[in-house]
């Protein structure tokens, strides 16, 4: 035996269709608002995708341009965990040795040198022959600049944090 619907149920139907197209014809036209959009629980959620942060560009003079030249800056997520480790290592070491209290030896000399060119050449995106021409005092400037730039974006990102909580809580006026 078959079910075979009846004329109110063919009705019902196409009654509900009509009234949904006229409902999103009536949201397309701003007459009526939009349903809220279903959200997931925003509590639970390790959101990585907003706090992912944006290289940095620095200006820099070049032999061509010494007015300076744009470039970005990479940033410790473009790497891999063992290029990061060596990195970190890398920024320690030189760290130390540019702020040693006393006169470097020849070694040390050498090693500062050696870090400060190995960290510059890796971090700073720019063509070969144009990091050959930067000097020492530049190159210092960009490996600085990398070694905060994750610091930077965080406290930024703070910033807006707390600018956003703030627009978002309710405004109390105290009687």
């Amino acid at each position: 035996m078959t079910a075979t619907a009846s004329p109110q149920t063919d009705n019902a139907a196409a009654l509900a269709e009509t009234t949904a197209s006229i409902a999103e014809a009536a949201i397309d036209a701003g007459v009526l608002p939009a349903p809220p959009e279903e959200k997931e629980d925003d509590e639970n959620v390790l959101d990585l995708v907003s706090i992912a942060p944006t290289r940095r560009l620095v200006r820099v003079p070049t032999k061509d341009k010494p007015e300076g030249q744009t470039f970005e800056l990479r940033l410790m997520d473009d790497f891999g965990i063992m290029q990061q480790q060596e990195l970190l290592s890398w920024g320690r070491r030189y760290d130390a040795l540019f702020n040693k209290e006393e006169d470097l030896t020849d070694d040390e000399r050498l090693k500062l040198k050696h870090y400060l060119d190995s960290i510059f050449d890796t971090v700073l995106d720019a063509p070969k022959a144009v990091k050959k021409t930067m000097p020492d005092g530049v190159r210092n400037r960009v490996v600085t600049a990398f070694t905060l730039a994750p610091l930077l974006a965080r406290q930024e990102a703070d910033r807006k944090e707390a600018e956003k909580a703030a627009q978002e809580s309710p405004q109390t006026s105290e009687s």
